[in-house]
């Protein structure tokens, strides 16, 4: 008796594979950050570390003066503006934006991004 079992191609589970990579990555935990008020100078200082964090990390595709700078990038922040914090939205900054960089950071470097982005929110909330 020959059993009339149908075998997929491997390539057939390719797409569902990568729809849950997908997924899963979507719902990695981003931390919640809350707004927690610096002296000014503290609060530039922060923004300048991060701002070197991202030119070295971000900079090919978010900075102006770039060939390599990449029009919708640009259209979220551009590093070469000295209003590049204030593109982002608050949305982004709390989300994309560390998401992108953190794990290019290490463990100082993540700290400072986060006392950065919460320092940013209380700024927006006054």
């Amino acid at each position: 008796m020959k059993s009339d079992v149908r075998r997929a191609h491997p390539s057939a589970a390719r797409p569902a594979l990568a729809l849950a990579a997908i997924v899963l990555a979507g719902c990695t935990h981003q931390p919640r950050f809350e707004p927690l008020a610096l002296a000014p100078a503290e609060h530039a200082a922060l923004r300048a570390r991060v701002h070197g964090h991202a030119v070295t990390h971000c900079g090919s595709c978010h900075r102006s003066s770039l060939p390599t700078a990449k029009p919708a990038a640009l259209a979220i922040y551009d590093l070469d503006s000295a209003s590049w914090s204030e593109m982002l939205t608050v949305a982004r900054l709390q989300n994309g934006f560390p998401r992108r960089l953190n794990a290019r950071l290490d463990e100082t470097g993540r700290q400072q991004l986060r006392s950065f982005i919460q320092s940013e929110l209380a700024l927006r909330a006054q």
